[in-house]
C-alpha cells in the first residue's frame, strides 16, 4: 500500500466569523494509505467531510450544498504523513471570483 495526497477545494461552506456568518471557500490535502488512487480518492473525501462537519468553525452545513472538488492525487509520501492533520484554508468565494475576474481581463 501507498501513502496519497489527495488535495480538495470546497465551496459554499458557512464560516463563522466576527461580523456573523460568511459563504467561504476551502483547500486542504488529506494523507490516506490505499492501494489505488481511486481508493485513496474514496478514503480521502470521508475524511475531509467528516473534518468539515467537525469543524467548529462550520455552522449549518448541508452535504447538499458543499462543493467538493478533487484538485490533485499525489502517491509516495512517508508514513508520518498520515499523522499530518493540516489546517483548512478558508477563502472568501467572493473576492476570489472579483480577482478571478480582473485575472481573466487584463
Amino acid at each position: 500500500m501507498a501513502i496519497f495526497r489527495v488535495m480538495f477545494s470546497g465551496q459554499k461552506v458557512l464560516l463563522k466569523t466576527h461580523d456573523g456568518v460568511d459563504v467561504c471557500g476551502f483547500v486542504r490535502n488529506e494523507y490516506v494509505r490505499a492501494q489505488t488512487r481511486e481508493e485513496a480518492i474514496e478514503k480521502a473525501e470521508r475524511k475531509v467531510l467528516e473534518r468539515v462537519r467537525n469543524h467548529e468553525g462550520i455552522v449549518e452545513l448541508s452535504d447538499s450544498t458543499l462543493q467538493l472538488t478533487v484538485d490533485d492525487v499525489e502517491e509516495g509520501f512517508p508514513p508520518w504523513k498520515l499523522l499530518a492533520n493540516e489546517s483548512f484554508i478558508f477563502f472568501d468565494i467572493e473576492s476570489a471570483a472579483t480577482t478571478k475576474g480582473k485575472d481573466a481581463s487584463q
